[in-house]
C-alpha cells in the first residue's frame, strides 16, 4: 500500500488539496495564481527510511530560506511563491507507484529522490502531461571550501542538530533547482519551461 502524506511537521493542507483532487475535486493545476504543489517520492518506510529523512529535511529547508510572511498557509516557499509538498513512498511495487504519480493531477512538479533504479523506471513511464519530472543531478556538496556549502551545513546543523548528509544536500539542490526555474519563469505552469531549467540545471548548479 502506498503512503502518501504531507511532509513531516507540514500543515495538513497539503494532504487536504491532493485528496480533493483524487477524488474528483475542481482545483486547477496550482492550487492558486501565487502556489504550486510539489511531490516528492522517496523513501519513508524500510531500510532506506533514514536516506528519505534526511533527503526531507533538506528539501524543506530550502523552502525556508526566503519570502515567509506572516500567516502563511503553505508549506514554504520557493521562487516566490507558496509550495505545497506532499511525500509518496517508494518503497512499493513500481506499477503502483507509476498510477499514483500519473494520477496526481495536483502536482506541478514530481521530484524523485536519487535512487538509480527507481528513477529509471519512472523517467521512462512518466506522464509529463501535467507535471514537470526533476531528477537528481550533481551538487556542490563535497567542496566544503564553498560559501554556499559551508552555509547550507552550518543552517542544517541549527534546525535538525545533527550534519548533513550527502542524502540532505540533494534534496537542498533539487529545491534550489526549483526555486530557480519557478523564479526565472515567474509560476509553475509551464511544464516545458520547468523542464529546459531541470536540465540545465543537473549538472555545475552551485548555491
Amino acid at each position: 500500500m502506498i503512503d502518501i502524506a504531507p511532509a513531516a511537521g507540514l500543515k495538513v493542507l497539503t494532504l487536504k488539496l491532493l485528496l480533493a483532487t483524487l477524488l474528483g475535486g475542481s482545483f486547477a493545476s496550482g492550487a492558486m495564481a501565487h502556489s504550486f504543489n510539489v511531490t516528492l517520492l522517496l523513501p519513508l518506510s524500510g531500510p532506506d527510511a533514514e536516506q528519505g529523512r534526511q533527503f526531507l529535511n533538506g528539501f524543506m529547508l530550502a523552502t525556508r530560506e526566503r519570502d515567509a510572511h506572516p500567516n502563511q498557509e503553505s508549506d514554504g516557499h520557493l521562487g516566490g511563491l507558496d509550495v505545497y509538498v506532499t511525500t509518496i513512498d517508494n518503497q512499493s511495487d513500481p506499477g503502483e507507484l507509476i498510477q499514483v504519480i500519473n494520477g496526481d493531477d495536483q502536482a506541478d512538479i514530481v521530484a524523485l529522490f536519487p535512487s538509480p533504479a527507481t528513477a529509471g523506471i519512472l523517467e521512462n513511464s512518466f506522464d509529463q502531461s501535467h507535471a514537470a519530472l526533476l531528477l537528481a543531478g550533481q551538487n556542490p556538496f563535497s567542496d566544503s571550501s564553498l560559501p554556499g556549502v559551508a552555509a547550507f551545513s552550518a543552517a542544517y546543523l541549527a534546525d535538525y542538530s545533527q550534519q548533513p548528509d550527502q542524502n540532505a544536500a540533494s534534496g537542498y539542490n533539487m529545491a534550489r533547482r526549483i526555486d530557480q526555474a519557478v523564479r526565472s519563469l515567474g509560476g509553475a505552469s509551464d511544464i516545458d519551461g520547468l523542464q529546459a531549467s531541470f536540465m540545465a540545471s543537473a549538472g555545475n548548479f552551485n548555491w
